[in-house]
């Protein structure tokens, strides 16, 4: 009989609960998670607006960087001190909201 948990408290519940599933983990473990437990990985979507969120975040760091590396270049990073910092904190969030939309969340129940 194969076990299937959307999530790791689900496995931990049935563990708890199931004799049976106790007492094949305490006589070969690895053989038993490998053959009787699938936990389900999370995925990510794979949406027409997802994608263009992606590609958005992507294509604003891409920019960004491409543009702090021409004001180095010509030296109007020394000029404009204030266009600098701007431009870091945009290309900073956009790198973070583009891991947060990337990692994949497990969902409960």
């Amino acid at each position: 009989m194969a076990f299937n948990f959307k999530n790791n408290e689900e496995f931990v519940q049935a563990l708890k609960t199931d004799t049976a599933l106790q007492n094949e983990i305490k006589t070969d473990p690895v053989a038993t998670m490998n053959d009787k437990v699938n936990i389900q990985e999370a995925e990510l979507p794979n949406t027409p607006i997802y994608r263009m969120l992606v590609i958005a975040l992507m294509l604003t760091v891409l920019i960004i960087v491409i543009g702090l590396l021409i004001m180095a270049l010509t030296g109007m990073a020394d000029k404009n001190q204030n266009v600098l910092t701007i431009f870091t904190a945009i290309a900073s969030t956009a790198i973070g909201a583009l891991a947060g939309v990337l990692m994949p969340v497990q969902k409960k129940g």
